[in-house]
């Protein structure tokens, strides 16, 4: 690797990544959209 490798995505420098509080699930929905597109 090289010494300037950056190990997290850019925008962790603006917005970094927080823990938010647990909220609860419906047990059923109508649609459901997995994945975030990150690749």
């Amino acid at each position: 690797m090289t010494e300037g490798l950056i190990t997290h995505p850019y925008w962790w420098e603006a917005a970094a990544p927080r823990d938010l509080p647990q909220a609860p699930v419906a047990e059923t929905c109508d649609i459901a959209i997995v994945g975030a597109g990150y690749a």
